[in-house]
Order: structure tokens, then C-alpha cells, then sequence
């Protein structure tokens, strides 16, 4: 039998929002067990201030660029 966890998981779309992506990621890690940010192709610092968060929460935040085929 498996056994099941309660979390509440978060996720985000995001493409160059490097103006508000670091305070929405840390508001939103106060209200869940983890969160996906999925980065849609940015081409301004988006990527990086997302990355700037993950270090310092590497369980709860999982960052995964987004490519076009």
C-alpha cells in the first residue's frame, strides 16, 4: 500500500518578471510545503533571483526552465 503525505504544493509560471518574482516566491513559501517554478523563457534576471531563493530553500523551491521545441 502506498502511503500518502498532506502537502500543499505551489506553482509558478513566470517570463521576465525579475521586478516582483523573489517577494511573491518568498510570500508564497510561508503558506507551502513546496512550490515548482517553471520559468518560461525569460530573458531578463528572472531566472536568477529565482535561483537566489532556491539556495536558500533548497527542499521547498524546485526551478525548471521551460523550452520550446
Amino acid at each position: 500500500m502506498m502511503a500518502y503525505t498532506n502537502e500543499i504544493v505551489g506553482m509558478m509560471l513566470v517570463r521576465n518578471d525579475d521586478r516582483f518574482v523573489s517577494v511573491a516566491l518568498r510570500n508564497m513559501l510561508a503558506f507551502v510545503d513546496r512550490v515548482y517554478v517553471l520559468d518560461h523563457g525569460s530573458t531578463d534576471d528572472t531566472r536568477k533571483r529565482v535561483e537566489q531563493v532556491a539556495s536558500r530553500f533548497p527542499d521547498k523551491v524546485h526551478v525548471q526552465r521551460i523550452v520550446r521545441l
